[in-house]
Formats: structure tokens, C-alpha cells, sequence
């Protein structure tokens, strides 16, 4: 049997050995510099879910009757749209750089909200526009299929996250702990 050098075990060793690995080193490896050159669209993104928010909530859905309930219900979930696209853009503007980890997290949780919240609004609405609430079979499964993609999503993220912080710090606990031994 040959013998492997050193390059070629290190060869072996980076290359990922399934889907989930792969995955791992480019959640590890995306830096945010593909968030950076979007950073433009992004905004002008969150002015326009601000907008419409904001206008749906001067003029809202026409109802046949007016139940303060539903019309308060319809309010808090655009308040939400609203607010989060206003925080996402703060972030952007801000000039925050977007290669930290914990912004690129936030980011994609904010946005995840702002989609699953639209999803259900309309949901809900529809529901109240139609006769007796009733909303076809297809619209309403392609929703909830829409919003457990955006909580799993979500999820995975921040699973993605809570590793990438657990190894930051086992990582610099043991750059310390090797410090002070070799202070020692």
C-alpha cells in the first residue's frame, strides 16, 4: 500500500465527504460578501415591504362587515411587516458590515418573519373577504406548506448559528488555555 504525504492527507481531509458537509463549509465560508454587493436591492426591497405596509394599513382590505377583532388582528400583523422591514433597514443602512455572522443572522431571521407574517395576512384576509371565511383547499395547504418552509428555514439558521458560535468560543477558550500554558 502507498504511503500518503502530507499534502495528500490534507487533501483527503478538506474535501467534504457528503451534502451536509459540504453545506457546513459553505455556511462556514460565506462571508456576506454576496450580501455586501446586494446590499442596494436589499433596500430598496425593504422600502417597498415597508410601503405597502404602510399603505394597507391607511387603506385597508374593504370587508363586508366590520368586525373589530378581525381589523385588529389584520393591524398587528402589518405593524409587524412594517417593523421589521424598517429594522432590516436600518441594518442596511447603518453600514454595519455585513460579513459578521450574528448580522447575516438576523438578517435572514428578519426576513423569514416578514414572509411568514405576509403569508399568514393574506391568509387571514382572504378568509375575511370570501363568504363565510371559507378559502379553498389549495390556497390554504400552499400557505401553511409556505410557512413551515419559513420556520424550518429559520431553523436551520439559527442551528447553522448556534454551532458556528459554540465552535468560536471552544476555539478561543482553547487558544487561551494554550496561552497561559505556554506562559506557564
Amino acid at each position: 500500500m502507498e504511503s500518503m504525504s502530507p499534502q495528500n492527507v490534507t487533501e483527503l481531509e478538506s474535501k467534504p465527504k457528503g451534502w451536509t458537509a459540504r453545506v457546513w463549509n459553505w455556511y462556514l465560508s460565506n462571508n456576506g460578501n454576496w450580501l455586501e454587493k446586494q446590499r442596494g436591492i436589499l433596500i430598496l426591497a425593504t422600502i417597498m415591504v415597508a410601503a405597502v405596509s404602510f399603505y394597507s394599513a391607511l387603506h385597508p382590505p374593504v370587508q363586508t362587515e366590520v368586525d373589530m377583532d378581525d381589523f385588529s388582528s389584520f393591524l398587528t400583523l402589518n405593524t409587524i411587516i412594517m417593523v421589521i422591514s424598517l429594522m432590516i433597514l436600518v441594518v442596511l443602512l447603518s453600514g454595519v458590515p455585513l460579513q459578521n455572522k450574528f448580522c447575516l443572522w438576523v438578517l435572514n431571521l428578519a426576513t423569514l418573519c416578514i414572509m411568514f407574517f405576509v403569508t399568514v395576512e393574506y391568509l387571514q384576509e382572504i378568509a375575511h373577504m370570501s363568504p363565510d371565511t371559507w378559502v379553498n383547499e389549495t390556497t390554504t395547504i400552499m400557505c401553511f406548506a409556505w410557512m413551515l418552509l419559513c420556520l424550518l428555514a429559520a431553523f436551520i439558521h439559527t442551528i447553522f448559528f448556534i454551532i458556528w458560535v459554540v465552535r468560536k468560543l471552544t476555539r478561543t477558550r482553547g487558544m487561551t488555555r494554550n496561552n497561559d500554558s505556554v506562559r506557564v
